[in-house]
């Protein structure tokens, strides 16, 4: 897998030469990319080309990170292009990002995160996509947990918070089972599913936090949290337009995504010390 990349890290050398180089013939738009900006509401009027330059010597990017660039500049062809020179995965996480498909990917989406449960999650932080189906998926464990230690929290907190949410998890993975069996059930049950959503966050971040730093394991967890939450909207829009093909692809999705979460935390939960371990969502 590819290397990480923050996305609140400015853009420094190794865009500005290659943006230079490709609107080299394009004096408007060079002017307006080496403006002193400080917003990203800025960042939209520059990168749009359709504002009159005027005359500013500070040329700094301080208020303008790679996130406000990106999704502000790509429609430009000639910045499109210049990303496209970066010698790392810019280009395509911001496409992957942008460009998802409704079913299996996270239907719902926008750039900056803002219709899921978590907004914070493994994709917004590091601009990857996790794999679908974390059982199946050991190079990426590996890739995670290193040798595959976990970070340690205290017993007492684990089984303080199990007795807190557990009710609420299950309940959610066992409606959300029951959606399966029967697709036109989801109206019924999404309620149900989207309560525990936020409990099943929470829970995990406890556990996979030692301190106030929340980890990758943890960002990862939210992600498949936001992927059940988006999951359970889609299957609801497939059954209430009579699509129930698409309905069950999009509740596939999100009981690889449940499944994931449950596997992952359950390495943390000790019968007998924590609680019971939390069942899988049945396959379909």
């Amino acid at each position: 897998m590819s290397a990480p990349f923050d996305h609140e890290l400015c853009f420094t050398s190794s865009f500005i030469p290659a943006a230079n180089r490709m609107i080299s013939g394009h004096p408007s738009s060079r002017k307006s990319l080496l403006k002193s900006t400080r917003s990203a509401k800025e960042a939209r009027v520059y990168c749009s080309g359709s504002h009159a330059p005027t005359e500013q010597n500070d040329h700094s990017f301080a208020g303008i990170t790679r996130r406000a660039l990106l999704i502000n500049c790509c429609s430009s062809p000639a910045i499109a292009a210049a990303v496209a020179l970066l010698g790392n995965d810019l280009s395509a996480n911001a496409a992957a990002a942008s460009t998802e498909s409704a079913v299996g990917m996270g239907g719902g989406r926008d750039f900056y995160n803002t219709n899921a449960v978590f907004k914070e999650d493994y994709l917004y932080k590091f601009g990857t996509r996790p794999p679908r189906d974390l059982s199946q998926a050991a190079d990426f464990l590996r890739s995670i947990n290193g040798a595959g230690s976990l970070p340690f929290v205290p017993m007492k907190r684990r089984y303080d918070y199990y007795n807190r949410f557990a009710s609420r998890i299950d309940a959610a993975l066992r409606a959300y089972e029951h959606v399966g069996e029967d697709l036109r059930t989801v109206s019924a049950e999404s309620k149900v599913i989207e309560d525990g959503l936020r409990p099943m966050g929470i829970f995990s971040t406890q556990l996979l936090c030692p301190d106030v730093a929340v980890t990758r394991e943890a960002l990862l967890m939210r992600y498949y949290v936001n992927e059940l939450f988006f999951s359970t909207r889609e299957v609801s829009a497939a059954v209430s337009a009579g699509d129930l093909d698409t309905a069950a692809a999009a509740w596939a999705i999100g009981r690889d995504a449940a499944n994931s979460y449950v596997s992952f935390v359950n390495r943390l939960i000790f019968p007998g010390k924590v609680g019971t371990k939390f069942e899988l969502v049945g396959s379909k």
